[in-house]
């Protein structure tokens, strides 16, 4: 590889580690034009569209490249991932025992695929007991800590996915996914200073990154009365629900909307038009409020399981 298409690649990692995804794309596309079997061009565009949270381009990509070089263990890395990223773990767990069959040697890849299977495919938390145990067999302290927060937040036990995850970040976890999370958590357990910082630490390493950015406008407009009424209704209940059905269903204003007017009206008959417009005024703030939370709500509680990955929202 010359050096100038070394030079290329290196610019467009480059771009993409910046947040600006058009000019790494054309740096790779003028490698990969020229040379489509070059595998460092072909894994930064990987990456690339990682970054980008483009599962199925990465599929088909990844695809491609094992079409013309069916023993690359990096493209079914990448395949792998796409699949893993969507929850898809009948098409993950065929590229795990196809990566299994073609690289028997590689015995300790073959664990960690099989765990982040389990730990982001399963339909319950019982798959990040066995991570946890790899990542301390391997000493990785930081993301046994990640896990035994994710854990924690499957239980319900809020307070101790905040505390091990802060010591996750401390101990050197700083992916964009994990501030998200965190971001996430401390919003929905009423810590907002904390919820504005992990999400500044997102934003600063993926900037326009949609969850951060929600969070960081909501948590200042949390305080205004009737969002923060908002915010009791939709999460307080919900504590002991880690599924998030009822985010999901009370974060539509529709749903809102109706019983608080039911609400509403049966504790103020007769009607007066005092009652009709401080009815309308809290339920116009309050539905402004609501969608968010519904939306937030509804990207922990997909495929009907509970998750804490945010990817793809």
């Amino acid at each position: 590889m010359s050096d100038a298409t070394s030079g290329t690649i290196a610019a467009a990692r480059a771009y993409a580690g910046a947040g600006n995804f058009k000019l790494a794309e054309q740096h790779l596309k003028e490698v990969l034009a020229t040379d489509p079997n070059n595998n460092d061009a072909c894994e930064a565009w990987c990456e690339l569209l990682t970054k980008q949270k483009k599962w199925a381009e990465l599929e088909t990509f990844a695809k491609s490249w094992i079409g013309r070089d069916g023993q690359n263990e990096r493209a079914y890395t990448y395949l792998f991932g796409s699949y893993v990223a969507r929850e898809d773990r009948t098409n993950a767990t065929a590229v795990l025992e196809r990566f299994r069959e073609l690289f028997p040697e590689h015995v300790q890849q073959h664990l960690a695929f099989q765990r982040l299977l389990d730990a982001n495919c399963g339909e319950n938390a019982s798959g990040l007991d066995s991570t946890i145990e790899a990542f301390e067999s391997a000493g990785d302290q930081a993301q046994v800590l990640r896990f035994q927060s994710q854990a924690a937040f499957r239980r319900s036990d809020f307070a101790e996915a905040i505390r091990l995850g802060d010591r996750s970040w401390q101990a050197g976890y700083r992916e964009t996914s994990f501030a998200s999370y965190m971001a996430m958590i401390c919003f929905r357990s009423f810590r907002f200073g904390k919820s504005r910082q992990y999400a500044r630490f997102a934003l600063r390493a993926e900037p326009g990154h949609p969850v951060a950015t929600e969070l960081l406008v909501l948590t200042r407009l949390v305080w205004f009365p009737p969002f923060l009424l908002a915010h009791a209704l939709l999460f307080v209940p919900a504590r002991v629900n880690s599924d998030r059905r009822l985010g999901v269903i009370f974060g539509n204003p529709w749903v809102i909307a109706l019983a608080s007017i039911i609400l509403f009206g049966s504790l103020a008959a007769p009607l007066n038009a005092a009652t009709v417009f401080a009815v309308f005024v809290l339920m116009f703030c309050y539905c402004a409020y609501a969608p968010f939370i519904g939306k937030i709500a509804a990207f922990a509680y997909r495929n009907g399981a509970p998750t804490i990955r945010l990817s793809g929202y």
